[in-house]
């Protein structure tokens, strides 16, 4: 009988701190939409959303969320906090300020390393697209059926991008606006360029061959442009460690035993 009125009792409790815990969180989730909805109307936080998005859809993180983004700024900067209390063993607001500067400083250095590294692949990968491109259409594919080939059996970069543009259009998005959705998304001025030239091409109907064959070849001369460029910066590049590393070395090796010998009385 006891345990028969413990079991009553105890499942009332239960079922009874079920019925809080949901109201208590639906209150918690209207509380958090408030301050959300607070928040967003703010135009430097709505700038800095849209600043962060872009940034994060130029880097090619495009799974990771704004919000995402932003909270491991803020649990970067509560770290860096705890980490400088603890060295300078004080609390203040300057802590806490140049704290969260810090990490928001760190996180978008990060941001640009990682777009200056895609726009460089972007520009290896661009020429060797459009060299496809010009050949299947020449052979008399057709221009998105070109694209989807390319999509299939290439892996890298502007691929990837690509098949992005591919999904856009079969889910019934403009194909112009497709294209500029792609130029806007990676803000390359190679892709800017082959974008608006196809987009002007498809719209005056002036043969998408000649254009890509255009294309092609002002890509392959950028591309040569660049390599002559890299390889007259490498001497300029080279003297730092030369004069770091070479030529302090070369000192102490012609002149460590003159000097031994000076010293020592046998010169």
């Amino acid at each position: 009988m006891k345990f028969l009125i413990l079991s009553v009792i105890s499942g009332t409790l239960f079922y009874l701190a079920i019925d809080i815990f949901s109201c208590l969180s639906k209150k918690v989730n209207l509380y958090l939409d408030s301050i959300k909805n607070f928040l967003m109307s703010q135009k430097f936080i709505q700038k800095y959303v849209n600043f962060s998005k872009t940034k994060l859809e130029r880097a090619g993180l495009n799974n990771t969320s704004v919000g995402k983004f932003i909270f491991l700024q803020f649990l970067t900067g509560f770290f860096l906090f705890l980490f400088f209390c603890i060295l300078l063993e004080k609390v203040d607001i300057l802590n806490l300020l140049l704290s969260f500067a810090l990490a928001g400083f760190l996180s978008f250095v990060f941001i640009e390393s990682r777009i200056r590294k895609r726009q460089r692949e972007i520009f290896k990968a661009l020429p060797d697209i459009i060299d496809l491109l010009t050949l299947m259409v020449g052979s008399g594919l057709d221009f998105w059926t070109a694209i989807e080939v390319i999509i299939q059996n290439e892996k890298n970069i502007v691929a990837e991008e690509l098949r992005t543009t591919k999904k856009e259009v079969d889910l019934g998005k403009n194909r112009y606006l497709s294209l500029q959705s792609l130029s806007k998304r990676l803000d390359n001025k190679y892709i800017t360029s082959v974008c608006n030239s196809i987009i002007y091409a498809l719209q005056l109907g002036i043969p998408i061959v000649e254009t890509l064959k255009s294309l092609s070849d002002e890509l392959h001369t950028e591309k040569s442009y660049f390599a002559e460029k890299v390889a007259s910066e490498a001497p300029v590049k080279m003297m730092i460690p030369i004069i770091l590393f070479i030529f302090p070395t070369v000192f102490i090796m012609i002149f460590g035993p003159i000097l031994y010998f000076f010293f020592s009385g046998r010169f």
